[in-house]
């Protein structure tokens, strides 16, 4: 084909893609709102392929007007162009060999914020974490203070004849706050009685279940709290991904990936970039009412969640009333629920699969969308970039919790 015909096509297609690369287009696909971060990121896109599509026909037109010949220049240049590329080349393999010797293992770490050696394997659930760790979590919002029993747990060591077991995700074990701040720690301080926090980062129903079954009850708890975070346990519940823990870190379907490092670390640094400009508190793609949605089940990708979880849920509610145990449900929303549009969230309670749970199993629950969705800045009980609750948000939920097992459960509590 001619060089002239060439320049000209894929000038053109430039110019096509970028006039379908907008909000419209893209909203009129994907069937929601794009957040500002993502605006911002097809416009930049859009910028760039039209920038390059002038430059194409500007090239296509001083080759139709025998200007300059792009033939001639790189026959005449081309020493020049293969030292550039020998170079380039040469330059990214040493700075691809450079990461892979500073950041062991970094394109497959789970989460890069997670002190070394704080989670060791589990032939049980994967991975737990290292008993007697003491460490430091840090990111650019929060420095915290990690440190965990003889039993890998975040909890002083267990010494109280009444005990209350909290089950949970990275929420329950306290993601960016102290030991001491935790919402179980806060839970303790209200009713003076031995709160074990056995909240692990990452771990989804099944786990939970899992150690129930196998080391909860060892315990002796005479009531049991069971945190469920709405943002992924309905995913993690149907999760096929293996973790393990490799020199020390934390690997989500660990292997010798050749996926390079380099591009990884380059996708991180313009992610940071962009986010500067992202004027909104987090990257919300959907409209509330939309996402209040999650508790219906409506798709068919969430109805399987939902079918797994429910499953899971029942055994663990079964399992504690075999053995004598009290058990609240913590239903704990994202930060992307506040402020709290009551009116949405009113309309589909009679459809939330929890709450629905929970009324026919007669399972006590404390929903944190409504508890929260009270106060008027909801929002700040959760730290800004991360999500996980703040110390605030920590205090909020425990001394709810606190209110609903000296409340309602006074009576049933005072039986056991």
């Amino acid at each position: 084909m001619d060089f002239k015909k060439v320049l000209l096509l894929t000038s053109s297609l430039f110019l096509i893609t970028s006039v379908f690369s907008n909000n419209y287009v893209i909203h009129l696909y994907l069937k929601h709102t794009l957040s500002e971060l993502s605006l911002l990121k097809i416009n930049i896109l859009r910028i760039t392929l039209v920038l390059t599509a002038i430059l194409l026909l500007l090239l296509w037109f001083l080759e139709s007007a025998k200007k300059i010949s792009i033939k001639h220049f790189l026959k005449k240049n081309k020493a020049q162009i293969i030292l550039l590329i020998f170079t380039l080349l040469t330059f990214l393999i040493l700075f691809e060999g450079a990461l892979r010797f500073v950041f062991p293992l970094s394109p497959q770490i789970e989460r890069n914020y997670i002190p070394r050696f704080m989670f060791e394997n589990d032939q049980l659930l994967q991975y737990q974490m290292t008993a007697h760790f003491h460490g430091i979590m840090k990111t650019e919002e929060y420095t915290s203070e990690i440190s965990t029993n003889n039993l890998h747990l975040r909890n002083r060591e267990i010494t109280g004849k009444e005990k209350i077991l909290v089950l949970g995700d990275s929420f329950t074990f306290g993601v960016g706050v102290n030991d001491n701040q935790t919402y179980p720690a806060v839970l303790e301080r209200a009713l003076k009685k031995e709160v074990i926090n056995a909240g692990v980062m990452g771990y989804g129903t099944d786990q939970e279940l899992l150690y129930l079954k196998e080391r909860g009850l060892a315990l002796k708890p005479d009531l049991l709290v069971l945190g469920f975070f709405i943002g992924n346990d309905l995913t993690d519940n149907i999760d096929v991904s293996n973790f393990s823990v490799i020199n020390g870190f934390l690997v989500r379907d660990y292997k010798k990936s050749l996926k390079p490092y380099t591009y990884t670390f380059l996708k991180d640094k313009i992610n940071s970039f962009f986010e500067k400009f992202n004027k909104k508190e987090f990257d919300d793609l959907f409209e509330k009412k939309d996402f209040y949605q999650i508790y219906t089940g409506n798709s068919s990708l969430e109805e399987k969640e939902w079918k797994r979880t429910l499953q899971l849920l029942n055994q663990i509610v079964d399992l504690a009333r075999e053995n004598n145990i009290q058990i609240i449900i913590l239903n704990i929303p994202p930060k992307k629920f506040f402020p709290l549009d009551k009116e949405a969230y009113e309309h589909l309670k009679k459809e939330n699969k929890l709450l629905h749970f929970a009324e026919t199993k007669g399972v006590r629950i404390v929903d944190l969308v409504e508890v929260l969705g009270k106060e008027k800045d909801a929002e700040n009980f959760y730290f800004k970039k991360d999500g996980h609750f703040s110390v605030s948000g920590n205090q909020a939920v425990g001394k709810a919790l606190a209110k609903e097992i000296e409340g309602k459960s006074s009576i049933e509590y005072a039986l056991m």
